[in-house]
């Protein structure tokens, strides 16, 4: 899914536009909410520093999906 379709531009500092844009491998749509799953294909010997990499990406598709999405992300 593109992120990019879902949401508009937001306003930065000085009034300028960003965009970002992303793909999530699969948002899977359950009884009681979506569930969002990026398959990430590096490899780490510690789960903190997998989080540490990835929770602000995650986290912006959770908003992201949560905005749009009539169901808890």
């Amino acid at each position: 899914m593109l992120l990019e379709r879902l949401v508009p531009p937001v306003a930065a500092g000085g009034g300028a536009q960003v965009m970002i844009q992303g793909i999530a491998d699969c948002i899977a749509l359950e009884d009681d909410g979506a569930v969002l799953i990026d398959y990430k294909s590096d490899r780490v010997d510690d789960a903190v520093e997998l989080v540490r990499r990835y929770e602000r990406q995650l986290a912006l598709y959770k908003r992201t999906l949560s905005r749009r999405l009539p169901v808890p992300v």
